[in-house]
């Protein structure tokens, strides 16, 4: 089922029925029909703009799931959108056009590299990424220690294995108050917003990845 954009309706005398679909190099299809309403035929056209969908998978190289992982849209629409525990990733579009998908993870791989449509006129399911490897190509080393530091609006933190990362918010009490992060992370540097929703006050925001804790105190203070 698509969005209808617009519909003609006339009525020709003596015209035989005529049916007819068709899809454009932008995604858009196009109806023709024809009803008898008795004496006349009622002509029908219709353009709809059908949702087209991109998803897929991505794996590191033993074929495990690789969460929070960037995939990158380019062309006619530009995005990023992040794989979700189970690696997966999904795009949805309401034009078609050329558009290039890729694993946007520094220093890190994959085959294929990207896949490109040109045009998009249907829907791509199963488009996965596999093979994750770090290359290093381009990219730092990871990180070789854990790390967590405070700004204005963000926490700052790097990891320097693939781990589970949790970041909470605690008042002074010991009371989680928000959780920032929890997901599995890859080795790198990453931050987060943290105030949203939090009081005045003085708060512990702890990083907790593996056996690894760490813990900073923040005072938030806003007009």
């Amino acid at each position: 089922a698509g969005n209808l954009l617009w519909a003609w309706v006339d009525t020709v005398p003596g015209k035989q029925e005529i049916e007819a679909i068709e899809v454009d190099e932008e995604g858009y299809v196009y109806l023709a029909g024809s009803h008898h309403n008795g004496e006349d035929w009622d002509m029908l056209v219709m353009k709809l703009r059908q949702p087209l969908f991109i998803t897929g998978k991505v794996t590191d190289s033993t074929g495990e799931a690789m969460e929070n992982v960037p995939v990158t849209i380019s062309g006619d629409t530009t995005l990023d959108v992040i794989t979700d525990t189970g690696g997966y990733y999904g795009i949805e579009f309401y034009n078609g056009g050329t558009y290039t998908v890729s694993p946007n993870l520094p220093g890190w791989g994959f085959t294929p590299s990207s896949r490109t449509y040109s045009p998009l006129a249907s829907r791509m399911l199963g488009q996965d990424f596999t093979d994750g490897r770090w290359t290093g190509a381009g990219e730092a080393r990871p990180p070789a220690a854990f790390s967590l530091d405070l700004l204005e609006d963000y926490v700052l933190y790097s990891v320097p294995s693939r781990l589970h990362v949790v970041v909470g918010i605690y008042d002074a009490s010991g009371r989680l108050l928000k959780s920032v992060v929890d997901g599995v992370h890859e080795p790198g540097a990453f931050k987060a917003e943290w105030k949203e929703g939090i009081p005045n006050g003085v708060y512990f925001v702890r990083l907790s990845a593996g056996d690894h804790t760490e813990t900073k105190k923040a005072v938030l203070l806003t007009r």
